[in-house]
């Protein structure tokens, strides 16, 4: 896997990979490429996946997997955090991507791509947000796990 050329098959077969590793209910937080490989797995049935936080998407028409990842609703609680100065992708963007995916989105403000360059610590937006999932997965009937 190589992480300066993502390949979309490639990625989200070695999330498969590491999800069948366990037979424990999964949370998945996924930036940027990551979160298009966890929707892509997610749409091909991801074992034991309980959740998916992702963070600061990448535009999938930027890699050319739009219509890849197009209509896909993933069979576990999702919530998209995105930022409205991110270059990977604009907020209005990813909200809309979110929307198409059935995703909760959170406008987490100018953050830029939500990483270590954006100097924030212990950011606790992302910790309140991974609490949230940690309950939507524990009581959602779209969950085929419960935590």
């Amino acid at each position: 896997m190589q992480w300066d050329v993502p390949d979309l098959d490639v990625w989200s077969e070695q999330l498969d990979q590491m999800l069948r590793r366990s037979f424990q209910p999964t949370l998945i937080v996924a930036h940027s490429f990551g979160c298009l490989a966890t929707v892509h797995r997610a749409s091909l049935g991801a074992s034991h996946l309980a959740g998916a936080l992702l963070v600061a998407p990448a535009d999938p028409n930027k890699f050319g997997v739009a219509e890849r990842v197009h209509d896909i609703v993933p069979r576990c609680p999702s919530i998209m955090i995105g930022s409205t100065n991110d270059p990977w992708m604009a907020s209005q963007r990813a909200a809309h991507w979110a929307d198409l995916w059935g995703c909760e989105f959170v406008n987490a403000g100018a953050l830029g791509h939500i990483n270590a360059e954006s100097d924030l610590g212990d950011w606790q937006c992302g910790f309140l947000q991974l609490q949230r999932l940690v309950f939507a997965a524990a009581t959602s009937p779209r969950s085929d796990l419960a935590l």
